[in-house]
């Protein structure tokens, strides 16, 4: 197959998405290129796409083509509409929902209505958008690539932690205000009674902010440019994954504690939406609902006394939780899964539509 991803940015979405399902395809002899722009129907053609993927159309030039296209009699290729997120009810608390609005949605309506199939990354997602066309739609999930279960998170890495600290982590994009709250204090409360903890935050916004205190030690990076790079930036021995429970948050990917778990990472996580499906599906997790919950699992994991065996704890306890967490995933990576993207293009070449 000859496919033609057009990637919604360069990270994360763009990323997991498209480059990263892609690449694994022309490994296996497919034809893929991605860009961040839309083709026009004559370049598509003496290309000799046979897939066209557009993800989240809602901007008006790369719309007016899209449906141009839609609209061609005997179009050669097929086109495929990716969603990752229910952009019809971003939070009014989240920076993007001013950025999606009535013009963008209406936009993305039009040119999901048009496609010949939708992709999205979760069940839940995909009733969403089975609200607003009669297309086929097929869930693809996000994978992580193979070489990330390899990969061990490097304390030592820029001179900030030492073998002794016990690093806190949560990373995410500055959307993730309200989230964040449901661990906050909590996070305080741990860091400002055991010395040995630190918080690491990952993140446009410096969210140490709302948990500094006397003696609690935090560290802010800001958001690492290149996924590869963010990866290697998870120098986490407790990895943190809060929700808040919207509407929004229900249609979202397991993608952070799937990260996570590649890592060796053990993880507490909200049991909300795609993290409570993870877990009902056997992820191995640790489960905090109430502010009460993250101190109490937070103090647990970060515990410096000693076991009966002379060595710490919650160092053991975090140990094998992680590998768990490692193993689960061995079943979420693209190479694993590549297959599940070949064909759903496959399947759409069958009976493009027109018209």
């Amino acid at each position: 197959m000859r496919v033609h991803f057009c990637l919604a940015d360069l990270h994360g979405p763009g990323y997991y998405r498209g480059f990263l399902p892609l690449s694994r395809m022309s490994l296996l002899g497919h034809r893929c290129t991605h860009s961040t722009s839309m083709p026009v129907y004559e370049s598509a053609v003496e290309q000799g796409l046979d897939v066209l993927i557009g993800q989240r159309l809602v901007e008006p030039s790369p719309s007016g083509l899209w449906q141009q296209m839609a609209r061609r009699e005997g179009r050669p290729f097929a086109l495929v509409m990716d969603l990752d997120d229910d952009l019809w009810n971003i939070d009014r608390s989240n920076d993007a929902h001013s950025f999606f609005d009535p013009d963008r949605l209406r936009r993305l309506r039009e040119n999901v209505s048009v496609a010949d199939m939708v992709t999205v990354s979760t069940d839940y997602l995909a009733n969403i958008v089975a609200e607003h066309t009669t297309v086929p739609i097929v869930v693809l999930e996000n994978t992580v690539p193979e070489s990330l279960l390899t990969l061990e998170p490097d304390h030592a890495g820029d001179g900030s932690f030492t073998d002794d600290d016990i690093v806190i982590g949560w990373a995410g994009s500055s959307t993730h205000n309200r989230d964040f709250g449901e661990c906050a204090k909590s996070i305080k409360r741990v860091i400002q009674a055991n010395p040995r903890t630190i918080f690491h935050c990952i993140c446009p916004v410096d969210y140490t902010e709302r948990v500094k205190s006397i003696r609690g030690r935090t560290k802010w990076t800001n958001w690492v440019n290149g996924v590869e790079n963010y990866h290697k930036a998870l120098n986490f021995d407790v990895g943190l994954a809060p929700l808040f429970p919207f509407e929004f948050n229900n249609s979202k990917s397991d993608l952070r504690l799937v990260e996570l778990g590649a890592l060796g990472i053990p993880v507490i996580a909200s049991p909300v939406g795609p993290y409570k499906r993870a877990m009902d599906e056997g992820y191995p997790c640790y489960s905090a609902k109430t502010p009460k919950d993250w101190t109490t699992v937070l103090t647990k994991l970060t515990s410096t006394t000693l076991g009966e065996t002379g060595k710490k704890a919650s160092a053991l306890e975090r140990k094998v939780i992680g590998e768990e967490a490692r193993n689960w995933v061995r079943k979420r990576t693209t190479e694993a899964n590549v297959h599940r993207w070949v064909a759903a293009y496959e399947q759409i070449l069958s009976g493009v539509r027109v018209g």
